[in-house]
């Protein structure tokens, strides 16, 4: 079965903005990536960290194709601090695989606690509680 949607999937989009120049044309400081909740209540195939010679197939599972994001990103944005938000209760497989992926590239990771949720998404007091925990975050970043 294959998990992967073509037009919202990360890799789509982040191809998306390498095709039409994005990178290329704009300073970006700062990126703030959020991902792995739909990958851990889906079921997506974990997979394992890959940093190269990634196989369109790999981008089905979510720990190679999060690699191949994080190459794409650090490559056509070096200079950008880069911060990949994890969501609180994902599979551990997906957290510390994010958490290993991260310090690979050089990215921060903020491991999220505690927020609340509705259907695996965060509610709106998660919101607040991300927006919260992201401020702080940043600020120790400075």
């Amino acid at each position: 079965r294959e998990h992967l949607s073509v037009d919202t999937s990360f890799i789509s989009r982040i191809d998306k903005y390498i095709n039409e120049k994005f990178f290329a044309e704009n300073n970006i400081d700062t990126m703030l990536i959020f991902g792995g909740t739909n990958d851990s209540w889906a079921d997506v195939p974990i997979g394992e960290l890959k940093y190269e010679d990634w196989d369109p197939k790999d981008m089905y599972s979510c720990l190679p194709a999060c690699c191949f994001m994080l190459d794409h990103l650090t490559t056509r944005a070096p200079e950008s601090e880069i911060v990949f938000i994890i969501n609180s209760e994902l599979k551990d497989e997906i957290t510390d695989g994010i958490i290993e992926a991260c310090a690979h590239y050089g990215v921060h990771s903020l491991l999220l606690k505690d927020i609340e949720k509705k259907w695996g998404h965060p509610s709106i007091k998660g919101m607040a509680q991300i927006n919260e925990q992201l401020s702080a975050f940043v600020a120790g970043l400075k």
